[in-house]
């Protein structure tokens, strides 16, 4: 994703990113990623913590709000939170926890001048 393989596409992605966080503001809003992880390896040794690590970097540095939803989901068995076991997107205890992460910080974050 952000590998030298990749690294046109990563920064075009950087900079639809910073975009739609300058359109959002220029609007009034606020804008606030929500870093979902893969729901793979949760409970042994995820895999990708170095793409989390990267990620909150980048937001970081471009200043733009974000939650990485790991923590929240991390030691959790992963197929416990599949829609079906040949669906590995979320299901609705997945998205609970996710809400309930979340919610704390859009709180905040609408609180902002």
């Amino acid at each position: 994703m952000y590998g030298p393989a990749n690294a046109e596409g990563w920064a075009r992605t950087q900079g639809y990113l910073r975009e739609m966080d300058r359109r959002m503001r220029a609007r009034g809003g606020r804008f606030l990623v929500a870093v979902w992880p893969l729901l793979v390896g949760l409970d042994r040794g995820y895999p990708f913590d170095d793409v989390h690590r990267t990620l909150d970097g980048f937001f970081r540095q471009a200043g733009i709000a974000h939650h990485d939803l790991l923590p929240v989901l991390r030691g959790r068995r992963p197929a416990g939170l599949w829609v079906y076991p040949v669906d590995m997107h979320p299901n609705e205890e997945a998205n609970r926890l996710a809400a309930e992460s979340l919610a704390p910080v859009v709180r905040a974050l609408a609180e902002r001048p």
